[in-house]
């Protein structure tokens, strides 16, 4: 049995609709099978759906596409006898969004003259970005050579190894010229930077809630008790204890509410963050032949502590 996961819903009584999010890892794809099958003590059919979950799921079609000096670029390029209707069904495959016909123009259709040379043939030019990182990748290919370029070298390393594979199993022979720039990894980790100090910064805040309630609960309830007076207006630039409470500490002690539905909003999103990092991390030695997976709970830790500084010194260690 080679399923990711199976699992069962049990619908109530005249139950009609049933929603339900996904949330998928880039690198990981394959088939989501569904099985409707409707309550009845009689035999009976099921219906089965199937649902694509592809390579770069998490990416979507966009027209516009950095100027080399704006962001460091990784580039891949592949050549080999495949057809261009076959480059594209690899597209096709790898991302959302792409067109079940390509786009062809008959003329040189990207700003490196080295990806698609100016010749009358046909040429394909498709540009993605990330939805959760912001990273651009770009796809130039015409018969018998493509070339991808991305700013996200674990992109790069996505399309490597999936295209690869399906050259394998067409028995077509493929040829790969890999270009990674050396800025690239810490330009992603600058780009992934503020959301992610922004999203810990808020996790310790919420984590502190439950205890400032309690410690003001039990505060006020000593006054109570004691017979002393304390003051309670309810304004919100008000501190619960005064003299006692610092002033940041009373502030997340106010906003708790919505600080705790803006939580709400970002479920799991600091460990795909932390995800995102690990995978840039292996992917930068591996294109370097070099294995550093013991050294993943090592980079682990420092995300528990967060230092953008020590993240990236880590990342020049091997």
């Amino acid at each position: 049995d080679r399923n990711a996961v199976l699992t069962t819903f049990r619908c109530q009584a005249n139950t009609t609709h049933l929603t339900l999010y996904l949330r998928t890892v880039e690198g990981q794809f394959g088939v989501l099978r569904v099985y409707v099958a409707p309550r009845s003590d009689r035999p009976i059919a099921c219906k089965q759906l199937e649902f694509l979950i592809r390579p770069l799921s998490i990416h979507r079609r966009t027209h516009t596409f950095p100027q080399d000096s704006e962001r460091p670029l990784n580039r891949l390029t592949l050549s080999g006898r495949f057809s261009l209707a076959e480059m594209h069904q690899w597209v096709q495959f790898c991302l959302p969004e792409t067109p079940d016909k390509p786009p062809i123009v008959m003329e040189e259709t990207t700003e490196v003259k080295e990806a698609v040379e100016a010749e009358d043939e046909e040429n394909v030019r498709l540009i993605y970005e990330s939805t959760f990182i912001g990273s651009k990748l770009e796809c130039c290919y015409k018969k018998q050579k493509a070339t991808f370029r991305s700013d996200n070298i674990s992109t790069i390393a996505i399309l490597k190894d999936v295209l690869t594979k399906e050259a394998t199993k067409r028995k077509i022979i493929l040829s790969l010229d890999i270009d990674i720039h050396p800025d690239s990894v810490e330009y992603m980790l600058r780009t992934i930077h503020p959301k992610l100090e922004s999203l810990i910064v808020l996790t310790r805040k919420v984590g502190l809630i439950a205890p400032l309630q309690e410690l003001v609960s039990s505060q006020s309830h000593k006054f109570s008790s004691s017979g002393t007076k304390m003051e309670r207006n309810t304004t919100r630039g008000d501190n619960p204890l005064p003299g006692s409470l610092p002033a940041d500490y009373a502030a997340i002690w106010r906003e708790a509410s919505s600080l705790q539905a803006l939580y709400k909003q970002h479920p799991c999103t600091l460990e795909r963050l932390y995800g995102c990092i690990i995978d840039l991390y292996i992917d930068k030695y591996r294109f370097q032949g070099i294995d550093v997976k013991a050294r993943v709970p090592g980079l682990m830790k420092l995300l528990k502590h967060y230092d953008f500084h020590h993240i990236v010194q880590y990342f020049n260690e091997h």
